[in-house]
């Protein structure tokens, strides 16, 4: 019974931590932005391999670190997110024949991955300094890999949808999800 208990308070963090990749596809998809398989792929290992580190290493440090830092961390980094893509939307917007349509590169793919598991590795590391295990660990890590790549592409589904059934430029759309989630964590 403990192992079913482990795994399913993984598969809560996990789910917790895609909410974040959810965001982020509405966004690529209302700026109509292509991520193909491979770079979801890049974005989901990077992402995982991150998250399963940041599990071990709270394991080890997590008692020395000022608890106010992980708490105000996480809304800095999605406040500054959202305020990029909401700069880049507005400059795209007032830039006439500017390209809402492209491809994600490999390199982007790779920093966009670190960018997500910020938030995913300080929740980890949280949880590390109680419930680490290597059944957790796993878990964790094997259940990240399936549920990344699901809330990314339902996002970006749904961002697409909203597009093409509006007809309007909804980049800025991504933008207010991701300081929804940056406020959200100062109540985590």
């Amino acid at each position: 019974m403990e192992v079913l208990q482990t795994i399913g308070l993984a598969f809560i963090v996990v789910v917790v931590v895609s909410i974040d990749l959810f965001a982020c596809g509405l966004n690529y998809g209302a700026q109509r932005i292509r991520v193909p398989w491979k770079h979801l792929f890049v974005i989901n290992i990077v992402g995982s391999i991150l998250i399963g580190a940041a599990l071990v290493v709270g394991f080890f440090v997590g008692h020395v670190i000022p608890e106010s830092v992980g708490e105000l961390l996480p809304f800095v980094v999605f406040y500054l997110l959202a305020s990029f893509k909401l700069i880049i939307w507005l400059w795209q917007y007032g830039t006439p024949g500017a390209v809402l349509s492209k491809n994600i590169t490999i390199r982007e793919s790779f920093i966009l991955a670190v960018i997500l598991a910020i938030d995913g590795m300080l929740v980890a590391f949280g949880a590390a300094m109680d419930w680490l295990s290597v059944v957790f660990v796993v878990s964790v890590i094997v259940i990240s890999l399936v549920f990344n790549i699901v809330f990314f592409r339902v996002g970006q589904g749904l961002g697409k949808t909203l597009v093409r059934k509006t007809n309007i430029n909804l980049g800025w759309l991504g933008a207010i999800a991701l300081y929804i989630i940056a406020v959200v964590q100062l109540f985590i």
